[in-house]
């Protein structure tokens, strides 16, 4: 027995030590916990009576203090369990939904024209949580603020947002936003701010300004990084996950994905000229167009090839063969996912030339 007690504290973090520690990971731990509380416990009784201390009443005593403790613990629990920890949003308790759920229900009720965006951010499967207090299809938007601070959005007096404190000081600093009214806000347990209604309108010259932050961000952004051991400059279309040093690392599960770019553009210019049979491409379970343009020099004429790729969760990789080998200095691709439309982010885990 105590061979497979040690067995078990032994095996069971191994959880947690592959990923990551959380509860679920070492929720089994309390098994061969309460074991040994038990056994210490029962050691500590038979010491006990060995001093000739009377049995019974050994026995009353535990029992009045285990059980004190434990109505002490569900006191604790009842009414101080929501300031344990000051972390309510999403890497926390995920606090909110009894609060906020039936909040937005009763704008509704109010006024039915009501447009309520209820941000995400702030829990695991908020859609799913929405439907448990609200019904399916949902009478709301599951959506955040950043959606109408980087695209221009229908916005007007009927929209409401429900935003997370940051979301709040994120639309007031965008400068894109006028006559901001805070409805009202649902705090925390610990007395902070936690929720946001706001009503807001864009600022007179949105479109002006949308229009001049789309230019600049399908401007390609320039890095340098390594392949195959020498230096290579790389211009690529604007990443809102990942690094393009991640696209060329060889490891398929980092991912670079554009952050509105469709197709996305990779350019890689090397320091002397190189032979290219083909390149391949793992682009997940999508469907891909991918156009190649290579030089011998950056100055020359291309030599442009295309091809349309379907990938799976078997065989994510597009393997592009060219008709015949090309040497080049200048390479660049243009992916671009098919099932999209521009704006779109478009997945890339890894590039490779051969």
């Amino acid at each position: 027995m105590f061979r497979t007690l040690l067995i078990c504290l032994l095996v069971i973090p191994v959880g947690g030590a592959i990923v990551e520690i959380g509860i679920t990971r070492v929720l089994a731990f309390i098994i061969p916990a309460v074991i040994l509380i038990a056994l210490g416990i029962n050691q500590t009784m038979t010491w006990l009576e060995s001093k000739r201390l009377p049995r019974k009443g050994l026995t009353t005593s535990l029992f009045v203090a285990l059980t004190l403790t434990n109505l002490f613990m569900l006191r604790d629990g009842l009414v101080n369990a929501a300031t344990w920890y000051q972390d309510y949003g999403l890497g926390g308790m995920q606090y909110g939904a009894q609060q906020v759920f039936p909040r937005a229900a009763s704008y509704l009720e109010d006024a039915p024209e009501t447009e309520i965006i209820l941000t995400p951010n702030w829990a695991n499967g908020t859609d799913v949580v929405a439907r448990f207090f609200l019904g399916d299809p949902l009478p709301i938007q599951i959506g955040s603020v950043d959606g109408h601070i980087s695209q221009l959005k229908h916005l007007d007096q009927d929209t409401l947002f429900v935003m997370t404190t940051s979301e709040y000081q994120l639309a007031q600093e965008s400068g894109k936003f006028e006559d901001i009214q805070v409805e009202e806000i649902l705090h925390y347990p610990n007395g902070a701010p936690g929720f946001y209604f706001v009503r807001m309108g864009y600022v007179g010259q949105i479109e002006k300004i949308m229009e001049e932050e789309q230019q600049e961000r399908l401007v390609l952004r320039s890095a340098k990084i390594v392949i195959d051991g020498e230096p290579v400059e790389v211009n690529h279309s604007l990443l809102d996950i990942g690094e393009v040093m991640h696209i060329f690392d060889g490891d398929p599960y980092t991912l670079g994905r554009t952050f509105e770019a469709n197709p996305a553009v990779i350019e890689l210019l090397y320091p002397t000229p190189r032979k290219i049979r083909g390149v391949s491409v793992i682009i997940g379970s999508t469907e891909a167009e991918i156009r190649a343009l290579l030089q011998a020099d950056p100055n020359s004429e291309p030599v442009e090839f295309v091809k349309t790729f379907q990938g799976s969760v078997e065989q994510p990789e597009a393997v592009f063969t060219f008709p015949e080998p090309n040497r080049a200095q200048k390479l660049r691709l243009e992916i671009r996912d098919l099932r999209q439309s521009e704006p779109a982010n478009v997945h890339l885990w890894e590039i490779t030339t051969h």
